[in-house]
C-alpha cells in the first residue's frame, strides 16, 4: 500500500473549501505527509511489534495549525480523511515526565521508507550511504586498525591495573572479534 498522493490530499481539501492559492494547500499536504511518515518510521524503529508503535501526536498539533474558513483547524479534516494511525492510548505528559501515544499504523514501515527515500532528504541518505542491486547496504570496514584493536585488548586483559573492568573488555573484544570475521567473509564490508 502506497502513502497518500498529494495532489489526492489538495484535491480533497479543494472539496472542502475552495482556495485561489493551491500551492498553500500543497504545503500544507506536504507537511502532513512528512511528519505523519517521520514519526511513524521513529515508532517502527524503536518498537518490537508493527501493530503497535510510539507515535509523538503532539509534533502533528505543533506543526499544522493551518485553518479554513477562519476557525476550523486543517488538522482534524486531514486526520479523518487520509489516516496514518489508529490510536490505542494517548499519550500524555505531566510535570516534565511526557508518554508517547501508542498507535496502531496504517502503512508498513516499508511503506514509509520508501515514502521517505522519495524525499530531499531521503535522496541525500541514497547519495552518501547508496544501495546495492541486492538492496543491501555494506559499511566499509577497517580490518587492519580493527585486528589491531583486537591485539592491544588482549594484551590489555592481562594488565592488572584493568582488573575491575576485565568484562568489559572481555565483551567488547568479543564483539571486535565479531566483526572483524564477518567484514573479512564480505571483503571487508559489514552487510
Amino acid at each position: 500500500m502506497n502513502i497518500y498522493d498529494i495532489d489526492q490530499i489538495v484535491a480533497h481539501m479543494e472539496s472542502v473549501c475552495a482556495s485561489n492559492h493551491k500551492s498553500d494547500y500543497t504545503a500544507i499536504a506536504k507537511r502532513y505527509v512528512d511528519i505523519c511518515v517521520n514519526e511513524c518510521l521513529k515508532g517502527y524503529s524503536a518498537s518490537d511489534d508493527p501493530e503497535r508503535i510510539d507515535f509523538r501526536i503532539s509534533t502533528l498539533n505543533e506543526n499544522i495549525l493551518n485553518r479554513y474558513n477562519r476557525n476550523q483547524y486543517w488538522l482534524p479534516v486531514l486526520k479523518q480523511a487520509f489516516p496514518f494511525f489508529y490510536t490505542l492510548q494517548r499519550g500524555w505528559r505531566n510535570e516534565g515526565v511526557s508518554v508517547l501515544s501508542a498507535v496502531k499504523p496504517v502503512f508498513s514501515q516499508y511503506a514509509c521508507v520508501a515514502h521517505y527515500l522519495q524525499t530531499d532528504y531521503g535522496e541525500l541518505l541514497t547519495d552518501l550511504n547508496p544501495v546495492s542491486e541486492s538492496n543491501c547496504v555494506y559499511t566499509p570496514i577497517d580490518t587492519v586498525n580493527l585486528a589491531k584493536f583486537i591485539d592491544n585488548t588482549v594484551i590489555d586483559c592481562d594488565d592488572p591495573k584493568l582488573a575491575k573492568g576485565i568484562n568489559s573488555l572481555l565483551s567488547q573484544l568479543h564483539q571486535a572479534k565479531t566483526i572483524l570475521d564477518i567484514a573479512k567473509l564480505w571483503d571487508n564490508r559489514l552487510p
